[in-house]
């Protein structure tokens, strides 16, 4: 997937503030540098002046705690399933918890709400790769839902037909727009045709309260 210097920087923009990071950040670098997570970090805690905290390979995988408590670790971006194996009663310094790569259940973060500040991010890497965030839920059932638009405009369309737009309630499939898609995949016209949408025609009709516009979602 190609995604610009723009796409990056916007990201950034409009994530580090929901996402809670801040120049007091020490961001715990848990993924695999072959995932788009990996490559978010590493900028977000650029953007931000935080520190990324680079573990072994041997500590990263078999010694997960030791590591994040040796490293001064106060945040933490991982997949619900990787959660499970840590416990906030050994990571108390832990501040900032950023869940994403999987769906998120409620038994995910119970033992957690409370004790960290809690962030459920979704997005996929033609995306920069975060596209929507629930930031800080105050309860676990409230956790489970993956927020609201950050950096992009979601719309909800039928499956089978991108040019017709579904109302509140139903279900569909999630369309992005704005600064932060992605340009396409390199060297595969025929998959970013497929994957990228250039201006359907309920953008370009607009409503009432909206002008119509010229989109790539």
């Amino acid at each position: 997937v190609v995604v610009t210097h723009a796409n990056a920087v916007s990201a950034q923009h409009h994530q580090l503030e929901p996402m809670g990071h801040t120049p007091e950040s020490r961001l715990f670098d848990f993924a695999s540098y072959s995932f788009d997570v990996s490559i978010s970090n590493i900028v977000s805690m650029l953007a931000c002046g935080g520190c990324l905290c680079v573990p072994s390979e041997s500590d990263r995988t078999d010694d997960m705690e030791k590591s994040i408590v040796s490293l001064r670790v106060n945040a933490l971006d991982l997949t619900p399933s990787t959660l499970q194996l840590l416990s906030p009663e050994r990571l108390p310094a832990v501040r900032q918890l950023t869940l994403g790569g999987e769906p998120l259940r409620e038994a995910d973060v119970e033992k957690w709400c409370g004790k960290t500040r809690i962030c459920n991010a979704y997005g996929p890497s033609e995306c920069t790769p975060t596209a929507t965030i629930n930031s800080n839920p105050m309860e676990p059932q409230m956790a489970t839902h993956i927020g609201k638009g950050a950096g992009v405009v979601t719309w909800i369309v039928d499956a089978d037909d991108h040019d017709e737009l579904l109302p509140l309630g139903c279900t569909g499939e999630l369309l992005l727009e704005g600064p932060l898609v992605g340009r396409g995949y390199f060297n595969d016209s025929a998959k970013t045709a497929a994957a990228f949408i250039e201006d359907p025609k309920w953008l370009l009709r607009g409503s009432i309260s909206h002008p119509g516009r010229q989109g790539r979602l």
